[in-house]
């Protein structure tokens, strides 16, 4: 949705201004399955990075999921 976007990208350019980096999970969310291999991958984090001018950095979060769990009777939508 167009507005949501927009507002991110709001919201972003403002946390860049403060002097900060932000993160995006470019699946999306943490991955429920990791086992199963990577899920879809998104392309809005590679365009707010393009858009932005800000450089992208790689990172692997291991065992993400022992930590953290999407779960829906908390609200979290699951797409995995």
């Amino acid at each position: 949705d167009r507005s949501t976007f927009r507002k991110l990208l709001k919201d972003v350019k403002q946390a860049f201004e403060e002097g900060f980096d932000i993160g995006i999970l470019p699946e999306g969310q943490p991955n429920p399955t990791p086992e199963l291999g990577l899920q879809p991958i998104y392309t809005g984090a590679f365009a707010l990075a393009r858009m932005s001018k800000r450089p992208v950095r790689m990172m692997a979060l291991y065992g993400l999921h022992r930590l953290w769990h999407p779960a829906n009777e908390l609200g979290e939508n699951i797409t995995g």
